[in-house]
């Protein structure tokens, strides 16, 4: 694998992957829109010639001369798959908590420690509070309680501490209770 942003000599380029690939992946990034635009981006997938598939980005400029005739083609190509299999792990990571929160029989909200705005509830809660889901994602935590909102805005800074904590406060439903 390529070191990130390493630039590719042509050698080097033809080194890394199967002929064929090289030539066609070239062949793409020097067609007719290339002499129309001076800088050029492409991601493509290849087969290295061990047969490993690669996801890779090409960033290519074109040098022209005093005529504006495309002359040379100045580029770097960078190996993208393992930041585009990170990103595929976090937004499987991600849909996996987004459905714990959803299907959780406990009350969860979300909440913006700075400013105390309600950013997410699950169904759960919105059962427990009885406020619809978009009326609670306007709310702020301390209308839901019976705190001052300044001991709200304590309590919510205290959370960031690592520190075990425990916080008790009566709660208010939407009707009133």
């Amino acid at each position: 694998m390529m070191p990130a942003g390493r630039a590719v000599t042509v050698c080097l380029f033809f080194f890394l992957f199967k002929q064929e690939t090289a030539y066609e992946m070239l062949r793409s990034l020097v067609g007719s829109e290339m002499c129309i635009r001076d800088r050029r981006q492409a991601s493509h997938k290849i087969a290295r010639p061990d047969g490993t598939l690669r996801e890779v980005v090409a960033r290519f400029r074109v040098l022209r001369d005093a005529a504006g005739k495309p002359t040379r083609v100045l580029g770097v190509v960078q190996d993208i798959t393992d930041r585009i299999e990170l990103e595929e792990t976090l937004r499987q990571s991600e849909a996996v908590v987004r459905q714990q929160f959803n299907e959780s029989d406990f009350i969860m909200l979300r909440v913006d420690p700075a400013t105390g705005k309600i950013t997410e509830a699950n169904p759960a809660a919105v059962g427990f509070y009885g406020y619809p889901r978009d009326i609670l994602l306007t709310m702020r935590l301390s209308a839901l309680g019976t705190l001052p909102e300044e001991k709200v805005a304590q309590t919510l800074a205290s959370l960031t501490s690592e520190q075990p904590q425990h916080h008790e406060w009566r709660q208010r439903m939407a009707d009133g209770s």
